[in-house]
């Protein structure tokens, strides 16, 4: 009953507001309750430790725990039903880190890190990957900013707009060295 829930809760337009969500909530908690019934606590027993729990009573715990985190996809804007998306970006980096057995410095590790992260930017905005990495080594400005967003004064510490956008020096602004990835470091692409 809790996957025909979900499924239908998917179905629906998201991100339910008010009244909406209230609903979707108590109705979790009562297939909870329900499963509650059907799946009750093993039996004491003698000794020490604790009674072995079914696999059954182990997930609902954990649907009972993680009650925030199963109703996101449907109470928060942005956030999507699967995961399905971040297991693909970090297979990449398990392959790599399997075939080569790991990397030989940490350097190393944050260049292919960030490279990756250029990589499947790109992809999800649906820019050429080539161009962008020929325009990053060149040290030419690149924004990889989502269409139309701009990175806060306070984020990007410049009061200089000539700053921003690679004016001056070496052709290199603040908006090359920042991306929209979830790796915070804002140091530019000084690739070995």
């Amino acid at each position: 009953e809790m996957r025909t829930f979900l499924l239908d809760l998917y179905g629906q337009a998201l991100p339910l507001r008010g009244e909406a969500a209230v609903q979707a909530q108590q109705r979790y908690r009562q297939i909870l309750s329900q499963a509650e019934w059907a799946e009750p606590p093993p039996e004491p027993k003698e000794g020490r430790g604790r009674p072995k729990s079914t696999p059954g009573r182990n997930l609902l715990r954990r649907l009972r725990e993680r009650e925030e985190a199963v109703l996101a996809f449907a109470l928060v804007e942005g956030v999507p039903f699967t995961n399905n998306q971040a297991e693909r970006d970090w297979r990449p980096a398990k392959v790599k880190q399997k075939v080569s057995g790991g990397f030989r410095t940490e350097r190393g590790a944050q260049v292919y890190a960030r490279l990756q992260a250029v990589i499947s930017t790109c992809r999800k905005q649906g820019r050429d990957v080539f161009l962008t990495l020929r325009d990053l080594f060149a040290l030419q400005p690149v924004s990889l900013l989502a269409e139309g967003r701009q990175l806060p004064r306070a984020a990007v510490g410049a009061d200089d707009p000539s700053a921003l956008n690679g004016e001056g020096g070496r052709g290199r602004g603040l908006i090359n060295q920042a991306y929209a990835s979830d790796i915070p470091q804002r140091d530019g692409y000084n690739l070995p």
